[in-house]
């Protein structure tokens, strides 16, 4: 429940309430489940998000570090769950400016998600709409139109062609 009160705090911008609810989720979860669980890896992302969103990227990326660690022990280092964490580290990395490292990180989380969700998923249409923002940063305005051209086709098959996430 505090993670995900956690998760509804940033998304309304209350992110010192967000790093707070996200601090005392990982710790009962580590805890209860033990430092190792998966489970304990989704805290990681969360905290890391909402770090990441105070401009404290070197904490969110430890996180974010930390969530790939535990999900490639619990699933093996080509897991889609294992995506998860390398997006939001990608994306990381894309807000501090380092847009090579943001591309990098969302390339294999694209991979790992199109190897373990096939294609045509909504989480790869996710990456790809993330990949374009790194490649329209470096300046590989080709690519990242062919990105969101994919994400968009995605969408479109998975949430019908006037659903809102195609329309904002």
């Amino acid at each position: 429940l505090l993670e995900d009160i956690g998760i509804i705090l940033l998304a309304r911008g209350e992110v010192d309430a967000s790093i707070d609810h996200q601090r005392r989720a990982l710790a009962i979860k580590q805890a209860v489940l033990g430092p190792e669980h998966p489970n304990v890896a989704s805290c990681h992302i969360n905290l890391g998000r909402a770090l990441a969103s105070k401009g404290d990227h070197a904490n969110a990326h430890a996180h974010f570090d930390e969530a790939v660690r535990i999900k490639v022990e619990s699933f093996g280092k080509d897991h889609p769950d294992v995506a998860a964490a390398i997006n939001n580290s990608g994306m990381a990395y894309f807000f501090e400016g380092d847009y090579e490292k943001s591309k990098r990180d969302i390339a294999r989380a694209l991979q790992l998600r199109e190897a373990g969700l096939g294609s045509e998923h909504p989480q790869v249409g996710d990456t790809l709409t993330n990949l374009a923002l790194a490649q329209t940063a470096l300046g590989e305005l080709e690519q990242a139109k062919q990105s969101l051209h994919r994400s968009m086709t995605i969408f479109e098959a998975a949430l019908g062609i006037a659903h809102r996430r195609l329309i904002g």
